[in-house]
């Protein structure tokens, strides 16, 4: 039976009201011994198992109604309960003996053939209806006696070939097969006649080099030259921009100002340059700026490098304007410079980032100087 109460206390649903066929978990109490269980509902049973095995074994204990059947295969009696009446073998093993055979539902009735060497009759399957010898001691005996003379196709020499080769055997080896099959001989040998368009003399090839137009590599040199090239553009003369003379050429037209590398570099020097700035490179910097100043700036930062902290090597670092001005110093203006190596340097002097060092160095610099105040302000004597 199920009990409903401690269900609903555990679960949260009443049993009763779900369907027969339900999938939650129900306690279920054994009638026989009364014990419980959780148990599925649609898999609810009134007795336990151990409950349900022990009333199985007392029954066919105490059962004698059994009925005698006798056994296909060994024709030995067994006895069987009423529900297995329709029992025909006493065990597996007899029922696989007599299935085997012509019993079985796949039997499918045999041929009979007679052999090619010894006469006599054997039975065969239907899918090996072809089958010539009964067994392969006569195959090979057959093999042995019938043998045939052939002579090669390639080197003229008698050779001996079993029976069921004498209708497809040419030469006498691999060798001379492989020779004869080459050429005119090969079942697959095809060829088409071409004439070169270069020295006109004919020319075989294969059926998929049928487009070929020339004999050899040399004629094909010769025919793709010039208007006969698929790539071929012609020349156009244009003027250099620098030198002002007149120049042809071949691949492209846009972008090709100059005749050569040398004078494009004059050409781009100066005002014509990218990178021009109206001349700043030329201005003077001030006389303050000069070899006693760079070493208190790099001594300033321990020979590290302001924006890496890369250490000064043999070379020693070069100094930076933070505010790209060479006339720091003079004029009341307060001196911004840092020490920069060869790498940090290179990336300040575009132009894109310019604004963006210039407001990163100003922080490195101002943070530098108010923490040397400090330091300065502080008494260690007293500490």
């Amino acid at each position: 039976m199920i009990d409903r109460e401690k269900t609903i206390k555990e679960m949260g649903y009443d049993p009763d009201k779900l369907k027969l066929k339900s999938s939650k978990k129900v306690w279920a109490v054994c009638d026989v011994c009364g014990k419980g269980r959780w148990n599925y509902l649609f898999s609810y049973k009134k007795m336990c198992g151990s409950c349900s095995a022990k009333g199985r074994k007392s029954w066919n204990e105490g059962n004698t109604s059994k009925i005698t059947l006798i056994c296909k295969e060994c024709g030995k009696e067994f006895k069987v309960f009423p529900s297995k009446k329709n029992r025909q073998f006493c065990s597996i093993k007899c029922r696989g003996k007599y299935k085997r055979g012509k019993n079985s539902s796949r039997y499918k009735e045999r041929i009979v053939l007679i052999c090619k060497q010894c006469n006599k009759e054997f039975k065969v399957k239907p899918h090996n209806k072809n089958q010539l010898f009964c067994s392969q001691e006569c195959d090979k005996k057959y093999k042995e006696t019938d043998k045939t003379i052939l002579i090669c196709k390639q080197c003229n020499k008698e050779f001996e070939v079993k029976g069921n080769r004498k209708n497809t055997a040419i030469c006498c080896s691999r060798k001379c097969m492989y020779k004869y099959n080459c050429g005119k001989n090969n079942p697959n040998y095809k060829r088409i006649i071409l004439i070169c368009k270069i020295c006109g003399e004919e020319f075989k090839v294969k059926p998929y080099e049928k487009n070929r137009k020339c004999c050899s590599k040399k004629c094909w040199y010769k025919y793709n030259t010039k208007t006969n090239n698929i790539n071929y553009k012609k020349p156009i003369n244009l003027k250099c921009e620098y030198c002002k003379k007149t120049y042809q050429y071949k691949k492209h037209i846009n972008g090709k100002r100059f005749c050569s590398l040398e004078c494009s570099g004059k050409w781009h020097n100066g005002k014509n340059s990218p990178s021009w700035q109206g001349g700043i490179s030329f201005e003077p910097y001030c006389p303050k700026f000069n070899e006693s100043l760079k070493e208190t700036i790099r001594n300033n930062y321990y020979r590290k490098c302001a924006l890496c902290g890369k250490l000064e090597t043999t070379k020693k670092h070069s100094v930076h304007h933070i505010d790209y001005d060479k006339s720091q110093g003079c004029n009341g203006q307060d001196i911004l410079m840092v020490p920069l190596c060869t790498s940090c340097h290179g990336k300040t002097s575009g132009k894109a980032y310019r604004q963006y060092y210039e407001t990163l160095l100003t922080k490195i610099e101002r943070t530098r100087i108010m923490i040397v105040e400090y330091e300065s302000k502080i008494d260690y004597r007293s500490i």
